[in-house]
């Protein structure tokens, strides 16, 4: 850095987030009703898991870098068998069709509860919602179980005022906006 000081935090997307304040040690308990966060995209779906206890919210763990809509659901009947999950998936996964059927509907197939609205939050909406969270402690990350949301919660800065695209940050970010802002913010689309 040739001897200049550099604000690493600088343009931060989440500037609320500090690991050492957010840091949690809670884990998924068996039966516990999941709530996930799903972000679409070929190669890299992403998911952060969530718990809700006492009005906080609770990221206990994270499914990265999965392939497609079919995979990650492969994964999630997997990991979370004794769990009832309501999946919180970006909006546009209905128009996109992957073998043969529509996002929507895969997840469907597999017993998940969708939480959807016809559209999603407007970026600065969701965004808002998890600094918000953080702010005001309703947010907390197991950094052990998840470690590429922390990494992406850190790391993601805006470009031309909007959070950054390229750095691959926003697919775990978007995800795990998208349960925050229906959770915590009481957004309560019709349950499809």
């Amino acid at each position: 850095m040739n001897g200049d000081f550099v604000n690493l935090t600088s343009g931060s997307v989440y500037n609320y987030f500090n690991i050492e304040n957010h840091n949690t040690t809670a884990e998924i308990q068996n039966n516990e009703l999941l709530h996930i966060g799903l972000d679409f995209n070929i190669d890299n779906m992403s998911a952060v898991v969530f718990v809700q206890r006492n009005g906080i919210l609770y990221a206990v763990d994270e499914i990265a870098d999965e392939y497609n809509t079919q995979t990650i659901c492969e994964v999630m009947r997997q990991r979370y068998a004794s769990n009832k999950i309501i999946i919180y998936p970006d909006a546009s996964g209905g128009n996109r069709v992957a073998s043969g059927a529509d996002n929507f509907s895969i997840l469907k197939n597999y017993g998940f509860i969708l939480n959807v609205a016809k559209t999603n939050p407007k970026i600065t909406e969701r965004v808002n919602a998890v600094n918000l969270s953080f702010e005001k402690n309703t947010l907390f990350v197991n950094s052990n179980k998840c470690s590429n949301f922390v990494e992406a919660l850190q790391n993601q800065s805006y470009s031309n005022g909007v959070p950054d695209k390229k750095s691959g940050y926003d697919h775990i970010n978007d995800a795990g906006g998208y349960a925050v802002y229906k959770l915590l913010f009481g957004i309560k689309p019709q349950l499809n």
